[in-house]
């Protein structure tokens, strides 16, 4: 299974187990793939442990801010989501719904119905 398979569309937020958060277009990823930051230059697919959306548990949200760890190492967002989310320049305004993933290794994927 793909990312883009397990929420539906292709872009949202991921957030790792260690805080750390990719703002992406998961569509090009491959089975099993999650996105990591190649030296600061570009987004790629890194494979995964077998099946790694396997199991995921999901729950749909009004405000998708409540996923958000207290402190998160924001590495990608090339469109400056996150950054206008703070700022109050969010293109979507008051519109923070979404479908949260938690994947079994404790990565969080979070898939806003308007990014896709």
């Amino acid at each position: 299974m793909t990312l883009q398979e397990l929420t539906g569309q292709e872009s949202g937020i991921v957030i790792y187990p260690n805080r750390e958060a990719i703002v992406c277009n998961w569509s090009s990823l491959e089975e099993n793939e999650l996105p990591r930051v190649l030296n600061g230059l570009a987004v790629i697919g890194y494979p995964e442990e077998d099946e790694v959306f396997e199991g995921a548990e999901s729950a749909d949200t009004e405000d998708f801010r409540t996923s958000f760890p207290d402190e998160m190492n924001v590495i990608w967002d090339e469109n400056g989501d996150l950054k206008s989310i703070a700022d109050g320049t969010y293109y979507w305004k008051d519109d923070f719904r979404a479908t949260i993933y938690t994947l079994r290794n404790g990565t969080v994927i979070i898939a806003p119905p308007l990014w896709n």
